[in-house]
């Protein structure tokens, strides 16, 4: 059966949506980890001390969204087989490699959301 092919994906190259959400994602992902860094050297009398721990949640849950999407476009769209001249060794650790990445970006936000909500109260976004 023949995938159709929304986002751009052939089987050389990936789409534009393909592109942009991974690009999104990278940026992103910088971004939160730059903040949480940034967040554990504020003092209590600091200004950003109860603002920047809310950015850092509202960035996160959509993270933790649009990886979801992310899995939804691979899904959907033409796959992309761009280890094609890779022995089969270096197919198999990009690969797993991959995985770990994907269930590192899902797990981090879930366990976020989890340590966030522990004491009765929602994450606000």
């Amino acid at each position: 059966m023949k995938r159709v092919n929304g986002c751009g994906n052939t089987r050389q190259q990936y789409g534009w949506l393909a592109v942009g959400l991974h690009g999104l994602s990278a940026l992103l992902l910088v971004s939160l980890f730059a903040l949480g860094f940034w967040m554990v050297e504020l003092s209590y009398y600091d200004y950003w001390y109860k603002l920047a721990p809310f950015y850092h949640k509202s960035v996160g849950i959509l993270f933790f969204f649009l990886v979801l999407l992310r899995w939804l476009v691979r899904a959907w769209g033409e796959t992309v087989d761009p280890a094609v001249s890779l022995s089969r060794w270096e197919r198999v650790a990009s690969t797993w490699g991959h995985r770990i990445l994907y269930v590192g970006m899902v797990l981090v936000p879930v366990l976020g959301y989890g340590i966030s909500t522990a004491d009765g109260r929602g994450v606000a976004v």
